[in-house]
């Protein structure tokens, strides 16, 4: 079997749901699938550690009073379908998680499963030209994009992710050996972001009507540096 195929078995092997003899002995000799598989076990372990919401004894009494205080008359028909309502809801409210990641865990889970499934952009260039206009028309920000590899950070390509169900433009840079997403989303939204989210680093800045999250595992000093690249004025973008 090839690197691609062992690797389409990671996520199952993460869910043991498939032999782990055979795919043991391909990570032993693979580090490129080991750092997949890590990353794989890092975001698993993350999701399973993330907040549910757990109803109380008082919020289900509450919950079914008012339902029953609202059903004094009632046909049949009327009563199937709004028996059929009560139990989604109940179901809703007792055993579905709500645990939409914060929006910056949200950014390192997006940033951790590209580089380990190996999909760090939608389209590859280091040409602002090319990649700028790939964003067009298909996001709501037009972000800054520059090549900065004559100061270490080297514009590899672009991507769309999409966050709490907003597509969201993400530039990638190489600096070294560190991957670098900088993430793009209107200015509107000013939830506080920790600086750093299970070992990665987040500088954040604005520019106009546009706010940026850079995240990456490099040295915070290497992010405020390429943070005073893009917040500097340049030639017209």
């Amino acid at each position: 079997m090839t690197c691609d195929e062992y690797r389409k078995l990671l996520s199952a092997y993460v869910d043991g749901e498939v032999e782990r003899g055979p795919v043991d002995e391909h990570l032993k000799d693979c580090p490129e699938c080991r750092a997949q598989l890590e990353s794989l076990q890092a975001l698993s372990s993350s999701v399973k550690r993330a907040p549910r919401y757990q109803t109380n004894a008082d919020q289900r009494e509450r919950f079914l009073s008012s339902i029953s205080a609202k059903q004094t008359t009632f046909h049949w028909r009327s009563f199937s379908v709004g028996a059929a309502c009560v139990a989604l809801a109940w179901v809703a409210i007792t055993y579905f998680p709500f645990n939409r990641p914060a929006f910056g865990e949200a950014m390192v889970q997006e940033h951790i499963l590209a580089i380990g499934s190996n999909h760090l952009f939608d389209v590859a260039s280091s040409d602002r030209h090319t990649v700028k206009p790939w964003f067009a028309g298909k996001v709501s920000v037009a972000p800054k994009v520059e090549d900065y590899k004559a100061a270490g950070f080297e514009l590899i390509g672009g991507r769309i992710e999409t966050l709490n169900g907003t597509k969201v433009p993400v530039m990638v840079y190489r600096h070294g050996a560190h991957v670098i997403d900088v993430f793009a989303f209107p200015a509107g939204d000013k939830q506080e972001l920790p600086k750093t989210i299970r070992g990665f680093q987040l500088v954040t800045w604005q520019v106009e009507d546009v706010r940026y999250v850079a995240i990456s595992d490099t040295d915070r000093a290497e992010l405020d540096l390429l943070f005073r690249l893009m917040t500097t004025p340049s030639r017209v973008n």
